[in-house]
């Protein structure tokens, strides 16, 4: 495994190895001082997945005593590594340097990263010059790292690349398209629902159901407006007219997430009656929409008991009721 070529090579290793654990942790930090740059980075692999307590201090250790920039990478580029210790990325502000300055996508991308954990001088500059980088990797760390700050100052071209993300292949992975729609969200300007909006018209069917499924990352005051807008918009090629878009199930579901879950949007009839509509039309042995349960629940302050999940009538009733209770409330 610490000798694969490549990384698929490193995946059958690992198959037939079975779960790396304390046993195998001598062989892997003398793999991880090897005069071979593929054996580091194995190394730095199997840290990665290193099971038990020592994983983390082995991890550390690596990351503060190694030369090879590709091989940190690896390890802070780790699945919510930098979440979880945010303060390994200011460690190695000399690595930090060396990735900036990398021509691998996967290194540079992860000195972004640590560059904005660590407030490493300059980063700000670093990421206004990258946001257009050739390499989707270091685009996407750009996005995702952009502060309240650099979001203000950047608006102008933020607002510009959502029309570019209907782009064939897109320009953005998605995890990068989730932070550009973030930090739209973030900045309150007044434009970015009809930016969204547009975007939304655009879009193909795929993105527009991956959008709607970014609005629990929202909770500014139009969200609900827009939210509504989608929820009216059937997809025209379907004949029944019971027929839910998916784009506008998710809308329906984030609302009632945010009115239910969340609690930071009120309540309004017409979403109470949105969910009326569809219990009422399915057809009797449908399973039912599990967000309109809770939400009935929730407005009646009745706990939800064992089985009631299947029961429409009672789900409707509850919704009804509090329809009529509430028929002066704006809509």
């Amino acid at each position: 495994m610490l000798n694969a070529p490549n990384d698929r090579a490193f995946g059958e290793a690992l198959l037939n190895h079975g779960p790396v654990e304390d046993p195998d942790l001598p062989a892997i930090l003398e793999a991880s001082t090897s005069g071979s740059a593929a054996k580091r980075r194995n190394a730095a692999r199997a840290l990665l997945i290193l099971r038990g307590d020592k994983a983390p201090e082995a991890q550390l250790r690596f990351i503060t005593e190694t030369h090879d920039v590709d091989a940190w990478a690896v390890i802070l580029g780790g699945f919510r590594v930098l979440d979880r210790h945010p303060d390994w990325a200011g460690k190695r502000p000399d690595l930090i340097r060396k990735a900036l300055a990398s021509g691998d996508g996967e290194t540079a991308a992860v000195g972004i990263r640590a560059g904005v954990s660590a407030h490493y001088p300059g980063i700000d500059r670093e990421i206004d010059r990258r946001l257009d980088d050739q390499d989707i990797r270091v685009r996407s760390a750009c996005l995702v790292s952009l502060t309240p700050g650099m979001v203000a100052r950047l608006l102008p071209r933020l607002k510009q690349m959502i029309g570019e993300l209907l782009g064939d292949p897109p320009p953005q992975d998605q995890e990068a398209r989730e932070a550009l729609v973030k930090a739209l969200f973030s900045t309150g300007d007044k434009e970015i629902r009809q930016t969204i909006r547009g975007y939304y018209e655009a879009a193909t069917r795929e993105f527009r159901l991956e959008l709607a499924t970014m609005f629990n990352l929202s909770s500014d005051p139009w969200l609900e407006e827009l939210l509504w807008e989608y929820w009216q918009i059937p997809d025209k090629r379907q004949d029944d007219k019971n027929y839910l878009d998916p784009v506008q199930t998710e809308a329906l579901d984030s609302m009632l997430w945010h009115i239910a879950e969340k609690k930071d949007l009120q309540a309004k009839p017409r979403w109470v009656r949105a969910c009326i509509q569809v219990e009422s039309t399915n057809p009797p042995n449908d399973a039912l929409n599990s967000s309109c349960v809770k939400l009935a629940h929730y407005l009646s302050g009745r706990p939800e008991k064992s089985g009631e999940w299947r029961d429409r009538a009672l789900t409707v009733r509850l919704l009804g009721e509090w329809v009529a209770a509430h028929a002066d409330r704006r809509e």
